[in-house]
């Protein structure tokens, strides 16, 4: 099982020479906050799978500001950056932040990879 603690990518399957993965997710390193567990999703279905996570608005969400939300009972900060969303979750409610995120990404075929393996 995978654990908020553990270094990790979370990414759609893909063959050699094809195109960016439709979903990736990783956890970034700890920041300034060790409280705070941070997560990347990015991709084209980025925004799909988040909205069904939470109640916002996402199209209309600017670029880098940062707003408060939850996703099943779990706070979050969350900020749309580049092509996808900057995630910052209590570092608590890590593991199953990740899991509600998982089960949110199976619909596009989300797998997990672990960031210390490239993926093929």
């Amino acid at each position: 099982m995978l654990e908020a603690r553990d270094a990790f990518s979370l990414a759609t399957p893909r063959t050699v020479g094809a195109a960016a993965p439709a979903l990736t997710l990783t956890l970034l390193p700890p920041g300034d906050d060790d409280d705070l567990a941070e997560l990347r999703l990015s991709g084209l279905a980025s925004r799909e799978c988040l909205s069904r996570l939470v109640r916002l608005d996402l199209e209309s969400l600017p670029m880098d500001s940062v707003v408060g939300t939850d996703a099943h009972g779990i706070a979050l900060k969350l900020a749309q950056r580049g092509d996808g969303y900057h995630l910052a979750v209590p570092r608590s409610y890590a593991d199953s932040f990740v899991e509600t995120l998982l089960h949110a990404g199976a619909a596009f075929g989300i797998e997990a990879v672990r960031s210390d393996r490239q993926s093929p």
